[in-house]
């Protein structure tokens, strides 16, 4: 049985102080002692609580509390077996660009309900700076990405109770998209079709694609045949590093198709591909990056840089890069593209996402699609 002990001290005034009892637990591994303490009022709750804390050491129901948070995240994600290989690459995302880098050091016994709500309320903060705020979906996940973590160090006993399941989430702040006109859209393609990037921002206005996606193609994910783009991978900027990896969510990984227009210049741009291709080197041409520099793809960055200054060229609103997606939606809906359809197309995971990102864009769409049936209607 564990040895531990009573003591009460004495105030700097002479006068009696509280009770404290400490209790000796399992050393750790390199041999170093360890002991847990508690203050109480009477002599009768520290007793209580040695004679609990005694019988937990003893059928070993004490958590550790040598594990840190960043410690147990890693081997938890390391740990999980069957995931999707985009489940995997999104956790991954939520526990090393969110909770690692602002809980890693805390220990695990340590960790509160309040900690993760900080956390979450900084990262809201900080994106709704970039004008990139979070949706309540995009909360939710990054949530049930720890929820999920702690509830096996629960199981594990390595923590009494999941902190994660009392956190209120924050009320996602709307960001309402700046969108361009069909006219500001086509000045844009017209003033960049010659720019070495031109193509680049063409598609992502034409698919929807995201920035990452859009720089992740390789000629191999082009369908000349039937004019199509297989999107599968995507380029993203973390902590000033770039990472490879899937897209941001198994609905992204999909197959998007060009106009006549795109698909040409795409394929003029192929042929230049194929007389500059390294052909004693040992990657196939299908392998390579399609938007590149002589170091390899373009770096997000850059792209984000580059597209403001052709706005100004263009004499275009400045919008962020993003809300090419936001005009991309905006510009099928009001053509008769069905909603369903733009969902797809953009990536997202069910229709209510794209209804619920882009709802000022639908009114627009439900007052024109009006005007339109009254017009066959009336003949007017």
């Amino acid at each position: 049985m564990s040895a531990g002990s009573i003591y009460r001290r004495t105030k700097v005034d002479g006068s009696p102080g509280r009770w404290h009892a400490v209790i000796d637990l399992p050393p750790r591994p390199d041999g170093q002692r360890r002991q847990k303490t508690s203050t109480h009022d009477t002599r009768r709750q520290a007793q209580a609580w040695l004679a609990k804390t005694s019988e937990e050491v003893r059928t070993a129901d004490l958590p550790d509390d040598t594990i840190t948070v960043g410690v147990f995240l890693s081997q938890w994600l390391e740990g999980k077996r069957g995931l999707r290989p985009s489940t995997k690459v999104e956790y991954q995302r939520h526990l090393d660009q969110v909770f690692i880098p602002e809980l890693g050091r805390l220990k695990l016994v340590d960790l509160r309900s309040r900690h993760i709500e900080e956390v979450l309320e900084r990262l809201q903060k900080a994106q709704e700076a970039r004008r990139q705020p979070i949706s309540a979906q995009t909360f939710r996940r990054i949530h049930a990405t720890l929820h999920s973590a702690l509830s096996t160090a629960e199981k594990r006993g390595l923590i009494r109770r999941n902190p994660a399941t009392t956190v209120e989430l924050p009320k996602p702040v709307r960001y309402r998209a700046k969108i361009w006109t069909r006219e500001e859209a086509d000045r844009f393609l017209r003033t960049t079709k010659n720019d070495p990037h031109g193509l680049l921002f063409r598609l992502m206005l034409i698919t929807g694609m995201r920035r990452g996606e859009a720089i992740g193609l390789q000629w191999g994910d082009v369908n000349a045949s039937d004019s199509s783009v297989h999107i599968q991978r995507a380029i993203t900027l973390v902590a000033g590093e770039v990472l490879i990896g899937l897209p941001k969510s198994e609905a992204g990984i999909r197959v998007v198709f060009l106009d006549a227009t795109t698909a040409d210049q795409l394929s003029k741009l192929q042929r230049r591909a194929l007389l500059e291709h390294d052909w004693t080197s040992s990657m196939d041409l299908d392998d390579t990056f399609i938007f590149t520099t002589t170091r390899g793809p373009l770096h997000p960055a850059y792209v984000s840089r580059r597209f403001t200054t052709l706005c100004k060229q263009a004499d275009v609103p400045k919008i962020r890069l993003h809300d090419l997606r936001g005009t991309s939606a905006s510009l099928g809906l009001t053509a008769g593209e069905p909603l369903l359809q733009v969902s797809r197309r953009l990536g997202h995971s069910s229709i209510t996402v794209t209804a619920d990102t882009y709802s000022q864009v639908i009114p627009e769409v439900a007052k024109q699609a009006a005007s339109t049936l009254s017009d066959t209607i009336t003949g007017t």
